[in-house]
Formats: structure tokens, C-alpha cells, sequence
């Protein structure tokens, strides 16, 4: 059941990418650098790529490496096999034990800090994502650079789909698509403001009932993934639905929706 729900990711993929009305600049090697926390499949672990920046001219990727670290901790060489799309597309293989595993990766274009892809076992084709988590040589804005002994006390969604995360220092963070707002215990106050991207044109309509099951199960997965990050709250799973069906969402809308409240939680 699983693996069938992780799939339903990579249908998501190519079917409900929204159509931006202006093109990104091209992206660049640095946007593949760094660690990003992976999902393949249900299995959890943090891929590092970094570049060795040696004086090679075989390929342009050529001193680039990727290895994968489980959640057991255990360290899994990797290679890349190619890099093409205007840096957008990479072909990277994981030396599992037993198996050379094979990913697609996509790099979003409006949101260099996501990948998803699919992946290969056993003759079947699996869906992964990544996260990326925060460049340590690049401030961080968050709570916890404030105070690292702090830690998330807890995680509501309020209505607007704000999202609100208090930690242990005192510190509370909340953040909507248009901005976040810090407030730390003595007091002090930090804003800011995010400069809004181009809204893009959803998808013709889907007339596949089995697509349409899909997407209709992906909304829920992602829900269901909502309500562990903010401990079934219940207030927070009411306000979202209730945000949703006030701002009569579309099936493509609220996927969109559900993603961004859960990479604000996480």
C-alpha cells in the first residue's frame, strides 16, 4: 500500500506541474548542491551532493559527487550518470547492497529547494522527493539558529493556513505564503517578506477516472501526513479543509495547498 501511495507522487508530477506563465532563469550547478532530505518509497534517509571542484573537463558535472545516508546511519556510495534540461534533469545511481539503484531526479524550477523523480527495483517504477535542508554556510533565519537549544514544542495550522511552531526557548514562528513573522521571548519582533512568484495555469481537465482516484488518494496521503506533523490537532485538520472549501479549491489547488503547509511544518 505503500509503494502504491509513494507512486501516486510521481503521477503528480507530470500531471498537475503547474504551467508558469514566465520562464525561470536557467538553474546552475550550485542549486544541485548541498544535503536534501529524501523520501524514496516510504524510506527515509538524507542524500549530500557536493562538488570535489576538481580540473576536469570530461563533463560538466564531472566533479560532482552523491552518496546517501540511511536512518540507520549507514553511509551508501553513489554516482551520477548525467546531468541535461539546462541542469533540471539528473541520472544518479545509489550502490544499495545487492542492488545499483537507478533515480530520475527533477530539480522544480520555481522552487530550487524540492526534487522529485522516480526510482527503479525489481522491474517496477517507484516515486521519491527531497527536501533541502539549509545551506550552514548561508544565515539562517529560522527560530533555532536564535537558540539551538530550542526545540518544537508544538505545530498548529491556524486559519488562512498560517502556520505556527513554538519552541521550547519561548520563541514562536509564523509563516503564510506571503511571509513569516518571528517572536522571541524578550520580546523582539523579525518580519519578512516574500517576493510573490508568477501564478501559473492549472491543467486542462482530467477525464480519467483512474488519474482522478489518484489524485483524490494523494489529497488524503497528504492530509494524513499533515495530521502526524501537528500531532492530530484536530483544530489545525479543520481549519485547512475549511481555508480550502472557503477559497473553493480545485483538486489541483489543494495538492498545491498540502504541499506547502507540509514543507512549512517540516
Amino acid at each position: 500500500m505503500k509503494k502504491n501511495i509513494t507512486k501516486l507522487l510521481v503521477v503528480t508530477i507530470f500531471i498537475i506541474s503547474p504551467v508558469y506563465l514566465f520562464a525561470r532563469a536557467s538553474l546552475i550547478k550550485e542549486d544541485w548542491l548541498g544535503q536534501w532530505n529524501m523520501n524514496h518509497d516510504g524510506f527515509n534517509g538524507k542524500l549530500i551532493i557536493s562538488d570535489s571542484r576538481l580540473n576536469c573537463t570530461n563533463t560538466v558535472w564531472c566533479s560532482m559527487n552523491i552518496h546517501y545516508i540511511n536512518n540507520e546511519g549507514r553511509t551508501i556510495s553513489g554516482t551520477i550518470e548525467k546531468i541535461d534540461d539546462h541542469w533540471q534533469h539528473m541520472v544518479f545511481y545509489l550502490n544499495f547492497p545487492g542492488n545499483r539503484q537507478k533515480f530520475d531526479a527533477y530539480l522544480f524550477s520555481w522552487d530550487n529547494q524540492t526534487i522529485a523523480g522516480t526510482t527503479y527495483w525489481g522491474g517496477r517504477t517507484f516515486g521519491f522527493y527531497a527536501t533541502k535542508k539549509q545551506n550552514l554556510n548561508t544565515p539562517n533565519l529560522t527560530p533555532a539558529n536564535a537558540n539551538k537549544k530550542d526545540s518544537v514544542i508544538s505545530k498548529k495550522i491556524l486559519k488562512g493556513d498560517t502556520v505556527e511552531i513554538k519552541y521550547s526557548g519561548g520563541t514562536t514562528k509564523w509563516s503564510t505564503s506571503s511571509g513569516f513573522t518571528i517572536k522571541y521571548p524578550n520580546g523582539n519582533i523579525q518580519r519578512a517578506v516574500f517576493v510573490q512568484v508568477p501564478t501559473y495555469v492549472p491543467p486542462t481537465a482530467i477525464s480519467d477516472q483512474n488519474i482522478m482516484k489518484w489524485m483524490n488518494n494523494l489529497q488524503s496521503t497528504l492530509l494524513d501526513m499533515i495530521k502526524e506533523e501537528v500531532l492530530n490537532d484536530q483544530s489545525s485538520i479543520t481549519n485547512i479543509v475549511e481555508n480550502e472549501r472557503n477559497r473553493n479549491l480545485n483538486v489541483y489547488e489543494i495538492i498545491n495547498n498540502r504541499f506547502y503547509l507540509l514543507n512549512k511544518l517540516r
